[in-house]
């Protein structure tokens, strides 16, 4: 190739202009590595005509180690036109051009190659952080065609146990992305470079076997070149990289070295990245355990961070919590809204991080209660993660939900508190009396007292109607929870069940000097419903009104009537419930924390939720608010027409 030019006709010739380096005078300069003068090249056999009036000819090769690497070439239009001097002259120049081609190319060289090491490290930056495979692998293409102008780059995963490959992505000279060339042919590039391991390099790929019956596999072969580069972790084959280009001579060294290069990145890089996934696939199959149990479970890293929460925690706390992933464990411990456990005290987050750093091996235990969005006692657990002998690489918090078993503990001791109790007085006046009725049965027929003998019958009568009334509640409030009372429907009146209501308990509301009022329309319609319930519903509810009613005060029974159904109100004019006891009412035993009755014994905790389940069976509503006068209002809603009568 013509490199440079000076004087007279040859200043429009390019450099991209081509000569024959085996034909012609220059031809046997370099072949010969000697100058070559002619004087008269009409009169030598070799020349090969180029410009119209050239007459002499001085050729010498350029010569560095020994190697011809060009030529310096002097025409004339005139014969002899060259003498020994000049010959002489253009000799110690050709030396001196030689060492400044060879500085060039050195320059050169050095250039290309930082260029060269910086398209790698930005390619390495690039590819550290991602995790994703996909973009791993167009980062990698990408790399290939930018930096190397091929006309494509093709990456296949392969799965040397099973022998398969996989396409994972390409990347065109046009810019288009993921359209596959061919599949690999068994004994095609890509399969041949996975199986040997080997790099290899196709410069004429139409005139290589391995392309040798590309028709029948409707490809076309590149029309340049075409290198094929295994990707190994170790020893292992994990994928082909594949380049493709326009022209044969595109393939130089620089470029194979370049492409090994970015191939040894891209082994390092899809290795992580395959492992990343895997490590993902691997913590979402965790995750979906843990979301599917019902204990609560939270991981922490070995530096203190939230690496894994699972679906109960989240559930539990009613809030963002990805939010704490990545986060220091003891915002996620603060964050929660805990209280102790029947005013027991437990270890702080402060003094649980404390005894954690001071022995990382320290097996922790807490108990407490969430109390935001709903109430609810957890057993804490927490154990380091460690395998063997190795250091402690992070810590589980196991969250234990204890709140029924709480609960059942709760009622198991309100159950001992009613038998010791409820019962116990009951049984103890039946016994006595009974005594006493024998006693006096026995004693002589002549002093026998026949009202002291009435008496103290009616006393055991009572106390084993109170015991009865007890057993019956227990049993009617099982049977009401499994579902098991038929209900007796029928059409009534809810003023007529009032009215009833209000003249049973007035004599006891006279005594007491209270008064019961009622609110109830003229012309109310009649609801489909089970009455004896529901008057036992609506006499509990005002029994417990007057229990808590201060001297003077009024119980009021209102009714209303809607589209649907009909609404009793049952309000007092005593001290009222706490919010947050509200709810709890209506268990089984409970009892209003301080409840001074101005009047009555102790309840057995049975009648609301007797009530309760009672409505509930109707497919109604009860709940209790604060009335107009600062005490408490019942609600019950009952439907005009039971489900079970639909």
């Amino acid at each position: 190739t013509v490199a440079a030019t000076a004087g007279g006709q040859l200043t429009d010739v390019s450099g991209d202009t081509s000569w024959d380096v085996n034909r012609g005078v220059t031809a046997r300069a370099l072949a010969n590595k000697t100058t070559v003068m002619v004087a008269d090249v009409m009169a030598d056999p070799e020349y090969v005509r180029g410009w119209p009036g050239v007459r002499s000819e001085l050729v010498v090769p350029i010569l560095l180690d020994g190697q011809a690497i060009g030529s310096i070439n002097l025409e004339s239009c005139q014969t002899g036109a060259f003498t020994e001097d000049h010959q002489h002259f253009i000799n110690n120049l050709s030396e001196h051009a030689a060492i400044a081609i060879q500085n060039a190319r050195l320059f050169e060289q050095l250039q290309r190659g930082r260029e060269e090491f910086r398209a790698l490290r930005n390619v390495a930056l690039d590819l550290l952080r991602m995790t994703d495979l996909k973009a791993v692998l167009q980062t990698i293409a990408g790399a290939a065609v930018a930096k190397t102008d091929a006309m494509d780059a093709h990456i296949y995963l392969y799965d040397e146990e099973a022998e398969t490959l996989t396409f994972g992505t390409s990347l065109w000279a046009n810019g288009e992305v993921d359209r596959e060339a061919a599949k690999p042919r068994p004994d095609g590039l890509t399969a041949s470079v996975a199986r040997a391991g080997e790099r290899m390099v196709i410069y004429r790929p139409a005139e290589s076997g391995v392309f040798r019956d590309y028709k029948q596999w409707n490809t076309e072969p590149p029309p340049g070149g075409l290198v094929g580069i295994p990707l190994k972790r170790g020893s292992e084959v994990i994928g082909v990289f594949n380049v493709a280009y326009f022209n044969p001579g595109e393939l130089t060294e620089e470029t194979l070295r370049y492409l090994d290069l970015l191939a040894a990145q891209a082994s390092v890089a899809i290795a992580n990245a395959q492992l990343a996934e895997e490590i993902r696939s691997r913590r979402d199959q965790l995750q979906a355990v843990l979301d599917n149990i019902n204990t609560g479970i939270f991981m922490v890293d070995a530096d203190g961070t939230v690496s894994l929460i699972n679906h109960r925690v989240r559930s539990w706390l009613h809030t963002d919590t990805e939010r704490f992933i990545g986060r220091p464990y003891a915002e996620l411990l603060d964050a929660m809204p805990v209280e102790p456990i029947n005013s027991e005290p437990f270890m702080q987050v402060d003094d649980l991080i404390a005894d954690i750093q001071l022995n990382q091996s320290y097996i922790t235990r807490r108990s407490y209660a969430l109390t935001v969005p709903e109430y609810r006692a957890i057993d804490e657990v927490s154990i380091p993660v460690a395998s063997g002998e190795e250091p402690v690489s992070g810590r589980i918090f196991v969250l234990q939900d204890t709140t029924e078993r709480l609960r059942v503990d709760q009622y198991r001791d309100e159950m001992s508190h009613m038998l010791v109790h409820d019962l116990r007085g009951p049984t103890a006046g039946l016994i006595a009396s009974l005594h006493l009725a024998i006693d006096e049965m026995q004693s002589d027929a002549s002093v026998r007292d026949e009202q002291i003998l009435h008496s103290t019958l009616q006393v055991a009568l009572m106390s084993a109607n109170k015991l009865l009334d007890l057993v019956e509640s227990i049993l009617k409030i099982n049977k009401l929870e499994a579902g098991e009372v038929t209900l007796e429907l029928k059409p009534f009146s809810l003023a007529t069940v009032a009215l009833r209501v209000s003249a049973t308990l007035s004599h006891i509301a006279e005594a007491e000097s209270l008064s019961i009022a009622l609110d109830v329309p003229d012309a109310l319609p009649a609801i489909v419903a089970d009455e004896e319930l529901i008057e036992r519903v609506v006499t509990n509810l005002v029994d417990n009104a007057l229990r808590f009613s201060p001297d003077g005060g009024e119980v009021t029974i209102k009714v209303v009537a809607r589209s649907d159904d009909q609404v009793i109100v049952v309000s007092d004019q005593g001290r009222g419930i706490e919010p947050e006891e509200r709810d709890r009412i209506f268990e089984r035993f409970y009892q209003i924390s301080g409840s001074d009755r101005p009047r009555g014994g102790k309840g057995s905790g049975l009648g609301l939720t007797f009530c309760k389940l009672a409505v509930e069976a109707h497919g109604g509503r009860i709940w209790v608010e604060e009335s107009a006068n600062g005490g408490a209002a019942f609600h019950v809603v009952l439907p005009n027409s039971s489900a079970q009568s639909q």
